[in-house]
């Protein structure tokens, strides 16, 4: 089940949209204009958000800005009845997971949004898995935070290199592990 927001102005296309995807078992928040939906995309998380391209308030370009502050992994589509090429690529390149235009069929907006929930799923499984690559890489440090993930990054930009690198740190605080890292992670 995914969380789903509608933004759309037509009242009979939002309600419509928002009745099939709760139908398929989808938790769906409805906004009848740009400003609601903007303010719905800054309180809570979304898995999708379907805008509408022109709303009163704020444009689903708007939208499709906010959805990214707030969370990048927001998989959007984007709805609208000013079909051109150069609306969809600005759509696309701000963020926007897929477009369609106006008249369209239900099963396709299902379709696209199957697909982006997927492609949604799979990045978020991505970034878990570099998340714990930069843990795990090298097997005698452990460490998550942001400083250990620091030391991680910079043993991986000097290993390769021929520079001279010098370790310093209190006792205790694992400067042999780093070199060690750098040394088994390098042709030196």
């Amino acid at each position: 089940m995914a969380k789903i927001l509608v933004a759309e102005d037509e009242r009979n296309l939002r309600e419509g949209i928002a009745e099939a995807f709760r139908d398929a078992g989808h938790e769906v928040l409805e906004a009848d204009n740009g400003l609601d939906a903007c303010r719905l995309v800054e309180d809570q998380v979304f898995d999708l958000v379907i805008t509408d391209y022109k709303m009163p308030g704020a444009d689903g370009l708007e939208l499709i800005r906010r959805a990214a502050m707030v969370n990048e992994a927001t998989a959007v589509i984007m709805i609208t009845a000013y079909g051109t090429v150069e609306s969809a690529v600005r759509a696309m390149r701000m963020g926007a997971y897929d477009y369609i235009q106006k008249p369209f069929n239900l099963e396709e907006l299902e379709l696209k949004a199957d697909r982006a929930l997927k492609h949604r799923r799979m990045m978020s499984r991505l970034a878990e898995l570099d998340r714990h690559e930069i843990v795990h890489r090298y097997d005698d440090i452990v460490g998550e935070s942001p400083a250990m993930r620091r030391v991680f990054e910079i043993v991986s930009k000097v290993a390769p290199s021929n520079a001279t690198v010098l370790v310093l740190g209190e006792t205790g605080t694992g400067k042999e592990l780093v070199a060690q890292a750098i040394h088994r992670h390098s042709s030196r």
